[in-house]
């Protein structure tokens, strides 16, 4: 054989051994790529040497169990479970198996998939919403308002209410936790978030020690001068507080006017009521009557000295008093300039039987007249001052104008006065607000300008302008009323009345009703009446009143 063929076959048997080999290594790498590594573990559960199938099943089955079980979760002192299935947990073997097969020829890899693997960590699958709303769920059991402290005083003693810490399931913060556990820990802690109250435990303690239960420990003497009382641990406890200022310190409070109300119920002598100096009629004629300083409980006085007495180890107040001015001083009241008569005026009365219950209603009204004040700038209303009128005020019924025919009522009369009123406030030159003529006319009243007067709708007002007081007079000699208005001139009045227009007959009317009331005929008509108010010779104020009147049928009572 030679040489030549000899090197020959040397290197087809080489080419030989290379494409077994060759063919071995390919089926070895084909082999392994189909296996889950040697030794290879997920979750405590060997699936080393498996298929992908294989190791899938195998999973599912041995961790069925562990996935099925419930979470138990502690949030602070509450613990609850929750169901992993419908709180979106779930096992995804899929990428837990992932990149643990496949082909490859690389010989290390080979090698290390033939020698062995490791533990794999098990993938999970999370469904954020359906878990935070099972937590959103579960939270009403761990979730807890916190409370704000208080001291509050009943019936003499003290009631503490303490604070106490709120606090919430965070969900979100829970959920993170539940799902970076699940299922390798069958407990988690949830994340609580905890609100600390405004007001401390602490400070609700120094309150109570430092001022309630000292301030509840008995009564309270209230000296004031030579009088005195003693205020319960029951009516102190109703006057105090104890508030949070915002800031979390508590602050005492005494309620300073209920205070003065319960020691003026309970103390006598103590305070001397003002008296205001005054403007009358005496001997006909006015006169300033001097008014008196009183002398009250000081408020700040009281408040402070039976709150230090709260806490003090002698439980008495001893409280100053301080001088009270009258609303109205002497000065004031001399200031008014009430000095002379700045409008007069005279009304007369029909006499006789037949008109006695009407008369008595004029004095009446007048007595509740006389001697009033009107200051600078007020109103003076007629019924104000008159009020109701009732039999327990003297008043009897009489003859009044209503719808054109005379009735009987209560107060009869006093329209009268109300002109009286008109006529005199018209000289004096005031501001006239308000009044209404009679529907006819009547002949003892000056036309066009008179005033009726009925509760509630029909009032004489004026004001008085005249930049000092107005003091009224009134009085009755005979069958006239008189009235004056004393004062300081200011104004100076002129009037003048024209002439009667679009005069209206009446007509005669036949009644025979038992209340029948005989009327006298008066013709109707229209006049115009003009008022001139002058003050130091400049005009200040011009007036003019249009009166329009219905006649006065002629009533004829035939019953």
């Amino acid at each position: 054989m030679t040489e030549r063929h000899s090197w020959g076959r040397i290197l087809l048997r080489l080419l030989v051994a290379v494409v077994v080999l060759g063919g071995a290594y390919v089926g070895l790498a084909v082999w392994v790529g189909g296996q889950v590594p040697s030794g290879t573990t997920v979750a405590g559960v060997s699936i080393g040497g498996m298929s992908t199938e294989q190791a899938a099943t195998t999973l599912k089955s041995d961790l069925a169990m562990t996935a099925s079980q419930p979470v138990i979760v502690r949030a602070g002192d509450e613990t609850f479970e929750l169901d992993p299935g419908a709180a979106g947990l779930s096992l995804d073997i899929d990428r837990t198996l992932q990149g643990l097969t496949g082909r490859t020829y690389d010989p290390g890899e080979i090698w290390q998939r033939l020698t062995g693997g490791e533990a794999q960590p098990l993938r999970v699958s999370v469904d954020q919403d359906r878990l935070e709303a099972a937590l959103e769920g579960a939270a009403k059991k761990v979730d807890r308002p916190g409370r704000e402290g208080s001291i509050t005083f009943v019936d003499g003693s003290v009631r503490i209410v303490l604070s106490t810490q709120g606090r919430s399931l965070d969900v979100p913060g829970t959920a993170k936790a539940v799902a970076q556990a699940w299922p390798r820990q069958p407990e988690v802690k949830g994340a609580v978030t905890v609100s600390d109250p405004k007001l401390s435990v602490r400070e609700i303690k120094r309150v109570e020690k430092s001022f309630a239960k000292p301030a509840m420990s008995g009564p309270v003497a209230v000296v004031i001068g030579k009088a005195r009382t003693r205020l319960t641990a029951v009516q102190l406890g109703r006057m105090l507080t104890v508030k949070d200022d915002g800031k979390g310190h508590l602050r005492p409070d005494l309620d300073g006017q209920q205070l003065l109300k319960v020691v003026r119920a309970e103390v006598s002598g103590a305070e001397r009521v003002p008296v205001d100096a005054q403007v009358r009629l005496i001997g006909g004629e006015p006169r300033v009557i001097p008014g008196h300083n009183g002398k009250v409980i000081n408020p700040k006085s009281l408040h402070d000295k039976v709150f230090a007495a709260l806490t003090a180890k002698s439980r008495t107040a001893r409280v100053a008093t301080i001088s009270k001015p009258p609303a109205t001083t002497t000065a004031e009241a001399n200031k008014l300039g009430v000095k002379q008569v700045i409008s007069s005026f005279t009304s007369h009365m029909p006499g006789g039987p037949e008109n006695a219950a009407r008369t008595h209603n004029i004095k009446t009204a007048l007595d509740h007249i006389n001697g009033t004040l009107v200051k600078p700038g007020e109103q003076f209303s007629l019924l104000g001052v008159l009020g109701t009128f009732t039999r327990a005020k003297g008043y009897v019924e009489a003859h009044v104008i209503s719808n054109g025919r005379l009735v009987n009522a209560l107060g009869g009369g006093i329209s009268q006065v109300s002109t009286t009123v008109f006529n005199t406030s018209y000289f004096a030159g005031v501001q006239l607000d308000e009044h209404t003529p009679h529907s006819f006319y009547i002949s003892r009243y000056p036309v066009g300008r008179e005033a009726t007067l009925w509760r509630p709708t029909i009032d004489n007002k004026w004001t008085n302008n005249t930049g000092h007081g107005i003091l009224i007079q009134t009085w009755v000699t005979g069958q006239d009323i008189h009235m004056r208005f004393w004062g300081t001139k200011t104004f100076a009045v002129s009037s003048h009345t024209g002439e009667r227009r679009n005069i209206t007959a009446p007509k005669t009317i036949y009644d025979d009703s038992p209340k029948c009331i005989p009327q006298y005929p008066v013709e109707g008509f229209d006049i115009t009446v003009t008022r001139t108010v002058r003050r130091n010779g400049t005009t200040v104020d011009h007036n003019v009143f249009n009166t329009h009147y219905k006649p006065e049928d002629r009533v004829v009572c035939t019953g």
